[in-house]
Parts: C-alpha cells; structure tokens; sequence
C-alpha cells in the first residue's frame, strides 16, 4: 500500500477490463520485464462476483512473488499518480469494497452477514487510513448508503474476537491491538450510527 505502513506479501493490480486473456498477457509481461517465471494458482470467475487471477512469480530459487489480478467495479476517484499507484481514497474504497462486498450475505442458519472477506490485514488497513487519512465516519458516508454501513457493522462485529488480536499482531508485530480495535469501534459503532440509524 501507498502508505508503506505495514508488510504486504503480495501485489494487487485491478483492471475494469478484466478477461482471462488480459490477465495471462499481463503475467507475460511481468515475466518478460523480470525474468521471473510466473504460475498460475487459480482463475476465479463467478456470476456477480469480480473476477481474481493469483499468481505467483518465482523471483528466486526459494522466493515468490504473489500477484493478484482482481476485476474492478467502482469507478476510479482520482487519477491514478506517475507511478502507477491508485490514490489513498481510491485505495480506501476498494479495502472498504473488500470487507463489506456489493450485497451481503447469509449464513447456513440464516444470519446477515457482511458479504465481504474477513481478515485482519483488512483491519490493519482500514484503522491505519481512518487514522492518518481521513477518519473513516467523514469518509464513508459520501461514498456508501445505509445497507453498506449495516454491512460494515457485522463485518466488524465478526472481526472483534479474541482471535483478531492475535492476527492483527501477525500483520503489524508489536501494534497496540486494543487501541485498533477502540478505533474502529468508536468510528463504526458510534459516529456512523448516528449518520445511518436515526
């Protein structure tokens, strides 16, 4: 990420012309850029859903580099930099898209759930950009309605366990966990409350 505010053990690139076609010539080129030989992992293309393309390039004997190639449905709010990089609001929406996902959705019992992914590097992110970005309850509401703040709220509410502690340590060793999870907390469950339920 932009921020350079914790590891990251792969590269996301997003198209919104995203085909089977563009993505192996896309790894072509990586290929022939680096010289990294590169190995498709799996293609995944469901009915409404993005499609992803993971990659890995063998940079060493005992090294790889993971890359992801992942459709992308939301439109771009800045140009992307000289460099290639999406701006930091851009990356905002598509973490924020990564945990909350387009529709939610439910459980065998039937429980809503959030329709994104689950993961702490998500948490990590969305804390680090809420706190030295833009405090995420300014920024969501100008880019997501109420059923996106209801499904923010049970992906946090599926997040905060004991066991996401432990993760977020993973993701960002010696992170104040309690302070990252206050944070969010505040900003979901308090602030945006008061935007979305009234």
């Amino acid at each position: 990420m932009r921020c350079r505010h914790r590891y990251s053990e792969d590269l996301d690139f997003f198209t919104q012309r995203w085909t089977q076609a563009l993505h192996r010539t896309l790894a072509k080129r990586i290929t022939a850029a680096t010289g990294f030989p590169a190995k498709l992992l799996s293609e995944q293309r469901k009915p409404r859903q993005a499609g992803v393309a993971f990659y890995n390039f063998q940079v060493s004997t005992k090294d790889l580099l993971k890359v992801d190639l992942i459709e992308d449905f939301d439109r771009l709010l800045h140009p992307v930099g000289p460099d290639g990089i999406a701006s930091l609001d851009d990356i905002y929406l598509r973490k924020l898209r990564a945990v909350i996902g387009w529709r939610g959705k439910q459980s065998p019992t039937g429980q809503e759930l959030s329709g994104g992914r689950q993961e702490a590097k998500d948490m990590f992110d969305l804390w680090h950009l809420s706190a030295h970005h833009v405090p995420l309850h300014e920024w969501f509401p100008a880019h997501f309605g109420r059923e996106d703040y209801a499904r923010l709220a049970r992906w946090l509410q599926a997040m905060t366990r004991q066991d996401t502690g432990f993760a977020l340590l993973d993701v960002a060793p010696g992170c104040d966990t309690k302070r990252i999870l206050r944070h969010l907390e505040e900003q979901v469950y308090d602030r945006l409350n008061r935007v979305y339920v009234r």
